[in-house]
């Protein structure tokens, strides 16, 4: 009888403890606009949570980390203008606990890789 008992207590908590293990999104990013230097970031988001990082020419990366027990929600990255307009949005699956990836903004134009952490070289500028 007491068998049983530890391995219900053990089935009850399971979901408990893989939560508490998978609390927060961990992003790895660079951003190259045209052929100035990359502007290279690393930043743990706590899930159900949003974080802004302001690059020194105004473009925001907009990273938020999708809520523990939604299944269906999503973890965002966004690129913004420095008007606050979106550039670009990628979806990572809400299990996700690492997310590495890169913008190339050459003359205007965006390019998302991921994962990576080089961005796209920009050529003719």
């Amino acid at each position: 009888m007491k068998t049983g008992l530890a391995v219900l207590v053990v089935i009850a908590l399971a979901p408990f403890c893989a939560s508490a293990a998978n609390d927060s999104v961990h992003f790895i990013g660079t951003v190259q606009s045209d052929n100035a230097t990359p502007s290279e970031f690393e930043v743990t988001v706590p899930n159900g949570k949003t974080t802004k990082i302001v690059l020194a020419d105004g473009t925001v990366i907009e990273l938020t980390a999708a809520p523990a027990r939604d299944t269906a929600a999503t973890s965002d990255i966004r690129l913004l203008d420095g008007s606050g307009n979106q550039l670009h949005h990628a979806k990572a699956p809400h299990d996700v606990t690492s997310k590495s990836f890169a913008y190339s903004i050459c003359k205007g134009e965006v390019t998302f890789t991921s994962p990576s952490d080089e961005p796209v070289a920009c050529h003719g500028s």
